[in-house]
């Protein structure tokens, strides 16, 4: 990348500069020079008032440390969290409380005592409390990431569940062969969160951000600049939060690629960039030049119409580079002359995909021709597990115990992918976008299990 600023760079500079605005995004396709902008950026706003960078993990805070320190600016790089931590230490009621690990676990077991104590008096079955405590658990993060109103109702609640993928209802068979169904409602998590947020021994990593932004405990400082890599991925309580630092006279940077918003499932808001512009009234610059990719593989993204292809622009004058087109991922494979199945795959190659069961399918190939490979994604064995779990309690009724007694798997995924699709048709219609969005995601999740229980037979 040249040490010359594009013109699209140049005109970030000049913004910060000349005061053109308070708060400005900056939309960066994939490859544009990120960090080399925003280490321009440091440069100009050093010297002028108290500011810090924000970044997602401890990983890109090193990384830019290095950066900053190899070009001697002088400017402090924080994670969310880390700062969230020290402003909600600096309130004395929560200034000895343990974070990590042992904090995030905290809702969890708040929430199993809590069913299990409502179970018993409901004559309910208490040996679910632990699954309707995970359940919970994941939906008190998610209350806090989107700052959600409880108040709203228990639908509005199931939607916004179901949106980032936790089934709030848990389904088991009872000793008389029927169907017992148990729901998180708005009252649970209500008492729930009531009862986590006293316990002022352990923090979550929710709780971090969540309680300074809304101004429910601890005390926030404000800043004259900060600047937010990776805005894309913002959720409505860490966007709460740069609002309160900034106070009415404080700037902001907010550098993110809208197609790359791939934190949903956390509770970030997909569509966090213009909810930056609308919300905080901000200027849009654009960083269009990918230095990453060869102008053959830009004019392939802008060869169909689409948003991104109108918006990124390859380096004038670079080489093309190899571009090939194959069908399927059988074509990765071949027969050696002895018959002996071959990948065309080698170390270092990724391979990427939207859904995870050809994904599963295609690395199930690989070990089978003794190929190493790996799946990346925390937790996804224990995801499978537990849904696995869940595929054999929900068909304990008398004519599928046969095949649960025998571990067979296959025979309850269909019956299983029907009793969810019948609850969601109860409850949101089959018209409905949760309806559509669910069944996609269930046939994801059966397509998966099945493929991972015939390897295993």
């Amino acid at each position: 990348m040249s040490n010359t600023p594009s013109k699209y760079q140049a005109a970030i500079y000049d913004w910060i500069k000349q005061n053109k605005g308070r708060v400005l995004t900056v939309e960066a396709v994939a490859g544009s020079g990120k960090s080399t902008t925003l280490l321009g950026a440091l440069k100009e706003i050093v010297g002028q008032g108290r500011g810090v960078f924000l970044a997602f993990n401890k990983k890109i805070v090193l990384e830019f440390e290095e950066k900053t320190k190899a070009a001697k600016v002088d400017f402090p790089i924080r994670t969310f969290n880390g700062l969230g931590y020290k402003f909600l230490r600096a309130d004395k009621r929560w200034d000895g409380a343990r974070a990590g690990e042992e904090g995030d676990r905290k809702y969890f077991w708040v929430a199993k005592d809590y069913f299990e104590a409502v179970l018993r008096a409901e004559g309910g079955i208490p040996q679910i409390a632990a699954k309707l405590a995970a359940r919970a658990a994941k939906a008190v993060d998610l209350v806090m990431n989107t700052l959600h109103d409880l108040e709203a109702g228990q639908e509005a609640f199931e939607r916004l569940c179901l949106r980032y993928e936790i089934d709030p209802t848990v389904v088991v068979i009872n000793a008389n062969g029927k169907q017992y169904a148990r729901s998180v409602t708005t009252q649970d998590m209500a008492l729930i969160m009531e009862a986590g947020l006293s316990d002022q021994r352990r923090m979550t990593f929710a709780e971090q951000i969540y309680l300074p932004a809304t101004g429910k405990a601890g005390r926030v400082e404000e800043f004259a600049w900060v600047l937010v890599d990776e805005a894309q991925d913002l959720n409505p309580a860490r966007l709460r939060l740069v609002e309160r630092m900034i106070g009415k006279q404080g700037r902001a940077i907010f550098v993110g690629d809208s197609f790359q918003a791939i934190y949903g499932f956390t509770g970030a808001d997909t569509r966090s960039m213009a909810t930056i512009r609308t919300r905080l009234k901000a200027d849009t610059l654009p960083l269009s030049i990918c230095y990453r990719c060869p102008p053959n593989h830009i004019e392939l993204v802008k060869r169909w119409p689409n948003p991104l292809g109108a918006k990124i622009e390859a380096v004038p004058g670079r080489a093309d580079g190899l571009l090939e087109w194959e069908s399927g991922t059988g074509a990765l494979f071949f027969e050696d002359e002895g018959g002996k199945q071959k990948t065309k795959l080698a170390a270092g190659d990724l391979v990427i995909c939207r859904k995870n069961a050809p994904l599963v399918g295609l690395f199930l190939q690989l070990i089978r021709a003794k190929v190493p490979a790996r799946i990346e994604g925390r937790g996804l064995a224990e995801q499978y597990a537990d849904l696995a779990e869940d595929v054999l309690s929900a068909c304990e009724a008398p004519e599928w115990r046969e095949a649960v007694a025998n571990v067979e798997l296959l025979p309850c995924l269909d019956e299983w992918q029907r009793q969810k699709l019948d609850a969601l048709e109860k409850r949101f219609g089959r018209e409905s976008w949760i309806y559509e969005e669910e069944s996609k995601r269930l046939g994801d999740e059966v397509e998966v299990l099945a493929a991972l229980w015939d390897f295993h037979a």
